[in-house]
């Protein structure tokens, strides 16, 4: 009886370790597969391994945050949203899921559901930085230019040494019509980080409003080289300067 017993414990003790096995090395894997593909830009593929995920644990949190960048970028941003509202609820006082929010926001054109979520992140406390400088570029694009530069002089305050407040103000100024203060802070920006194409973006952006085509041309000939996301924005820039 007792060999009997010892024999059902050590089936019973061996069947655990192979039990999670089973249920968590296809995840894993899976998981694994989901992120090399997103790095690799094959989000199809990257899709595909997170559904896995998902279908195995549909409140696994990290499958679901990846599976809504997979979605954005192939441009599913209703299924996106879905994902985004999962997460947000999963894990309120995080804000990832929030931040991902706002990338959905900037890219379907909607500033005021965008400012609410900076507005969102802003009450969590520790973000406040990036959550400005969002919310800022909410206000660009509503054209409330003087609450952008507010939030963006805040920015800079908080980080001197960082050139994308200086970077998105001097485009602010520039829509402002003040193109002394925008070049001013395109300097500053461009010694901070002269590597950034955001800078080439705004700074042929502000020519053109300047009326300075000749300028403008190469500023966002060089963004769209040196950073093909930012190739619609500068091309219809580029556009109108063809048909002006």
């Amino acid at each position: 009886m007792e060999t009997i017993i010892g024999i059902a414990i050590f089936v019973l003790c061996m069947g655990i370790p192979f039990f999670v096995l089973y249920f968590l090395m296809p995840f894993r894997r899976n998981f694994r597969k989901g992120i090399s593909s997103l790095k690799q830009e094959r989000y199809e593929e990257a899709l595909k391994y997170f559904n896995l995920c998902i279908e195995k644990y549909p409140e696994n949190y990290p499958s679901i945050y990846y599976r809504a960048c997979a979605l954005l970028e192939l441009k599913r941003y209703e299924e996106a949203e879905r994902d985004i509202r999962k997460i947000i609820t999963l894990k309120p006082a995080e804000a990832k899921g929030l931040f991902l929010q706002i990338e959905l926001y900037d890219k379907t054109k909607e500033p005021s559901l965008l400012i609410q979520t900076a507005d969102a992140i802003l009450k969590l406390g520790n973000y406040n930085y990036q959550a400005l400088v969002s919310r800022a570029a909410g206000y660009m694009d509503m054209e409330k230019y003087d609450l952008a530069i507010e939030d963006l002089d805040n920015t800079i305050r908080m980080e001197p040494d960082n050139a994308l407040g200086y970077n998105h103000r001097g485009l602010t100024y520039a829509h402002l019509g003040e193109f002394g203060k925008a070049f001013e802070d395109f300097e500053i920006s461009e010694k901070l980080d002269p590597g950034n194409p955001h800078l080439y973006l705004h700074k042929g952006i502000a020519y053109y409003l300047e009326g300075k085509y000749e300028k403008a041309k190469p500023n966002l000939e060089k963004a769209v080289e040196m950073d093909e996301y930012l190739k619609d924005e500068a091309q219809s820039y580029l556009d109108k300067i063809t048909n002006e």
